[in-house]
């Protein structure tokens, strides 16, 4: 038995995984600790795992951290300034006290410590990615806005590189307070050297100043664990040799849903669903107004998820609720539109139907690319979603038979994939 600790900071969309993953390490007789924000605590003990609170002690449902970090083309940049390398001291005593007994540190959005913990514990660490985008492969491009400059920036080439180049070194400048603490830690020999040990064993996959890299980069971690499946983003030559692509972490928990909701759904044809994320809806207010129009126009019946948006007055055929299980809700869709959030997206992929993504930031844009690639549904850049337009994607969504035909197909490959068990294999292997 292990004693492993999971920490991941962001939405409830970059911890939700890892609590998932750590309910799976339990079961296999492991001790597993989610070392978060304070924000997460009820979630994860309700999982009936041990927590750890992390400074700072942001509220991520914050409107103002929100509007700012869902930009279309300068939130990664403030996450990764105003908040991941903020207050950092903190957040390094916090979790060295979190991984004092620890065997195995594993790591996931926007914790950047895992080599600073790993040299000072002594300790394997293992670097969760739960979206494509962040291992930066030149032969797949992510695509970094849903705006015409963020299409043409993906499709050339140089275009491509000259962004990744310039993210690449000014993230660097981002990270000043991190290279800082591992300077002051006295540790920075030993993170260098377990980062040349895996340039060692690269084989000339990626330049060492890429493995190197406090964000994009593996330092030295022993496993990286593509946390997605090869059939949404199949791995890259030139993604770091030691990725490990899991599948996605899909939880079989039991789920059901609020009598009112399972009514409403029982008593006529299939809805659309319309989920924007806990970290989009902010940004979504003024959208889920249209997209109600537009479905209304389509004679759909309406179930709207959120928590921060109401409706002034009741309106026939919409339902409004603030939460629901996307696992107990979403296979009851006809159509399923929502902001490209990696959990969400996979949740519809699973769910085996037509979606239509409207993504706002970060990884967001990416995810929604793949899914209009993949012909299981559409995209479309919601700063320019107007009625028209939303009611023309969903309309083709509804009439054209090979956008269901084509999610059924890809949702059977992700059923023959267990992303969990494959996960807790290549952590358990470290040990």
């Amino acid at each position: 038995m292990a004693r492993i600790v999971l920490q991941s900071f962001g939405s409830w969309g970059d911890v939700q995984p890892f609590i998932r993953l750590g309910r799976a390490l339990k079961q296999k007789g492991h001790i597993a600790v989610i070392a978060t924000l304070p924000h997460y605590q009820p979630a994860i003990l309700e999982a009936r795992l041990e927590f750890y609170p992390i400074r700072p002690y942001i509220d991520p449902t914050d409107p103002d951290l929100l509007k700012r970090s869902m930009q279309p083309m300068s939130g990664f940049c403030y996450l990764l300034k105003r908040v991941a390398f903020t207050n950092l001291d903190e957040t390094y005593v916090d979790t060295l006290n979190a991984t004092a007994d620890a065997d195995v540190f594993v790591t996931g959005s926007l914790s950047f410590l895992g080599p600073l913990i790993a040299a000072r514990q002594g300790i394997p660490w293992v670097r969760g990615v739960l979206q494509p985008s962040l291992l930066l492969s030149r032969y797949d491009p992510p695509l970094f806005a849903a705006t015409l400059t963020g299409r043409c920036i993906q499709r050339s080439k140089p275009l491509y590189s000259f962004l990744v180049a310039w993210l690449r070194c000014h993230s660097r400048v981002w990270a000043k307070p991190l290279f800082e603490l591992e300077k002051r830690s006295g540790l920075s020999d030993i993170i260098t050297a377990n980062t040349s040990t895996m340039t060692s064993n690269n084989h000339l996959k990626q330049p060492e100043t890429s493995l190197n890299h406090p964000i994009f980069g593996t330092r030295g971690s022993q496993q990286t664990l593509a946390l997605f499946s090869k059939h949404f983003a199949p791995p890259q030559a030139d993604w770091p040799a030691n990725t490990l692509t899991t599948g996605f972490l899909f939880d079989d928990a039991a789920a059901s849903l609020p009598r009112e909701l399972a009514a409403f759904i029982s008593s006529g044809s299939a809805p659309i669903v319309i989920t924007l994320g806990s970290a989009a809806i902010q940004q979504g207010q003024d959208l889920i107004p249209r997209l109600i129009q537009a479905t209304r126009a389509l004679n759909r019946r309406v179930v709207v998820v959120s928590d921060t948006v109401s409706l002034t007055r009741q309106i026939d055929k919409v339902m409004m609720i603030k939460k629901a299980h996307h696992s107990a809700l979403f296979p009851h869709a006809g159509v399923i539109v929502h902001h490209g959030g990696m959990g969400t997206t996979a949740d519809a992929l699973r769910a085996a139907r037509p979606t239509l993504v409207l993504p706002f930031s970060q990884d967001q844009p990416d995810h929604a690319l793949r899914v209009d690639r993949l012909g299981v549904g559409l995209m479309l850049n919601p700063q320019v979603a107007a009625v028209r337009n939303i009611q023309r994607k969903l309309r083709r969504l509804i009439k054209e038979p090979s956008f269901e035909k084509n999610v059924q197909v890809l949702t059977s490959k992700l059923e023959q994939e267990n992303g969990l068990t494959i996960a807790c294999d290549a952590i358990e292997a470290v040990l």
